[in-house]
């Protein structure tokens, strides 16, 4: 007995940035990256960028961190938010097990209708009509990661040395060019750059 609070006033209204994206391969994303984590806690950086059409997934401790870039994901048209221009990224943070537990009863395609960081996100999905999700962010690090920026994080030292070797030899076989055929006056500069080089092909080598 008594009165139902009046749960309308917690749901957001006037949000304009939606993405939809399959509630399983969401959460197979979060439970991928968070699988590190302690259940105290289990926050999921949740990026993504309606231009490029991209949506990736973060998360860090102390103990590590993970990333992935999530396929499928799909952008509704986003409203000018700033200065008239489209701010097409944005990041947002979450519990991840309070996300997991609401894809898990969203079957399919899943609405994501976003305000900023630090407001609540209502989520829908089609397949259960007329049920409505209100999921609350969390202030998380890294919480609108790129694919480029994971793929970096994600590189091995090997990978590192193997990619970025190369142009460090030809910086220093550059200078040493310069050191010979220029201004004797430009030498300890030159030297100095040389040995800057030498020590960043010395830290990548040791960390491969």
């Amino acid at each position: 007995d008594g009165t139902f609070p009046d749960y309308t006033r917690v749901i957001p209204s006037g949000h304009d940035r939606v993405m939809t994206i399959d509630a399983g391969v969401l959460a197979d994303a979060v439970a991928g990256v968070t699988s590190h984590l302690s259940e105290k806690n289990k926050a999921v950086a949740i990026g993504m960028d309606s231009e490029a059409g991209w949506l990736t997934a973060y998360a860090s401790s102390p103990d590590g961190r993970a990333g992935t870039e999530i396929p499928g994901a799909s952008f509704g048209q986003w409203s000018a938010s700033r200065e008239g221009c489209t701010e097409t990224r944005f990041g947002i943070g979450f519990n991840a097990g309070y996300l997991r537990t609401l894809l898990g009863i969203l079957p399919g395609a899943v609405e994501f209708w976003f305000g900023d960081a630090g407001s609540p996100t209502r989520m829908q999905s089609q397949g259960v009509p007329g049920f409505l999700a209100v999921l609350m962010p969390m202030r998380v690090d890294g919480a609108d990661k790129s694919p480029a920026e994971l793929a970096e994080m994600n590189r091995t030292p090997v990978e590192r040395f193997a990619a970025d070797a190369p142009a460090l030899v030809s910086a220093i076989a550059r200078i040493e060019r310069q050191f010979a055929e220029g201004d004797k006056g430009m030498r300890p500069a030159l030297r100095d750059a040389r040995t800057g080089k030498l020590k960043e092909l010395a830290r990548l080598a040791t960390a491969a």
